[in-house]
């Protein structure tokens, strides 16, 4: 199922958090790890950089902007040396690539040839903002061509799976690799629907279930009523003890392609446990 899982690193605790699901889950799934440092290029030639050339006075830009570029990379290459040798202490196959150039855009194109992202909630930068989810994860989930598992700390074994499911495209693309997790790993499947009715939450839900049944999976329908999604759908995860939840990135409310659903980015926030995200 996951056969490569691309795992981006940035030195932080939610990058490590990250590296310690993608080891477990390539256990597994018996997968390739790829793991994946990305030189931001903004470091070189943006604000920062302006401010470090005002500190080296008369030295030339491009002079300073290769001093800054070689002692990012060398950083970059302990932190995938650092990864390569974890991944080797579990016996993973490994490999690993250091590249130069937008975090968020090179993910998504090395997301291309892999099956899975793993990433951490917040990155190395995560004190210097207020939104749930990093900038990068956020332009990682809203353009990755594969899905994208956002990990908070922790070291859930992710065999409680709760799909959220709104009939909707993304929800039915997250369905389907739901189900197949479900089966590989032989595990029941809950899902979960909040509709004004809990008669319409269950006509939704009789699709999706059929479709789990017809895989061999035990599928768990839980029809809900009401207006509060998100609050909803994390009252369904306690009650069932969710560690996983599977949902598309957007739903119906998906507002074009540059924000992430509400509903997704309340639960990134408020879900205390990894969240695999399918567009």
């Amino acid at each position: 199922m996951f056969n490569r899982i691309l795992v981006p690193t940035d030195g932080s605790d939610a990058a490590a958090a990250a590296a310690g699901y993608a080891i477990r889950l390539s256990s597994i799934f018996d997968s390739t790890l790829v793991g994946l440092h990305v030189v931001d290029v903004r470091l070189i030639e943006g604000p920062v950089m302006q401010t470090i050339g005002s500190m080296w006075g008369d030295i030339p830009l491009p002079v300073q902007q290769e001093g800054v570029t070689r002692t990012l990379r060398e950083r970059g290459g302990r932190l995938l040396d650092a990864f390569a040798e974890r991944a080797q202490e579990h016996e993973r196959p490994v490999e690993t690539a250091l590249e130069i150039g937008v975090v968020s855009e090179v993910v998504v194109e090395k997301a291309r040839s892999v099956d899975l992202v793993i990433m951490g909630r917040r990155g190395e930068h995560a004190q210097f903002g207020t939104h749930a989810v990093g900038a990068t994860v956020g332009g990682v989930a809203r353009r990755s061509p594969r899905p994208v598992l956002v990990c908070p700390p922790g070291e859930d074994t992710l065999e409680r799976p709760l799909i959220a499911y709104d009939g909707s495209d993304h929800a039915t693309r997250a369905l389907e690799i739901a189900v197949e997790y479900a089966e590989t790993r032989g595990c029941q499947l809950h899902l979960v629907c909040v509709r004004g009715e809990e008669q319409e939450a269950s006509a939704v839900l009789e699709t999706a279930c059929d479709y789990a049944r017809g895989h061999a999976v035990e599928a768990a329908p839980l029809a809900l009523a009401g207006d509060a999604v998100p609050d909803r759908i994390l009252a369904a995860a306690a009650d069932v003890g969710a560690d996983l939840l599977i949902m598309g990135a957007y739903g119906k409310s998906r507002l074009k392609e540059f924000l992430l659903g509400s509903t997704t980015e309340t639960l990134l926030g408020a879900f205390e446990h990894p969240i695999l995200l399918y567009r």
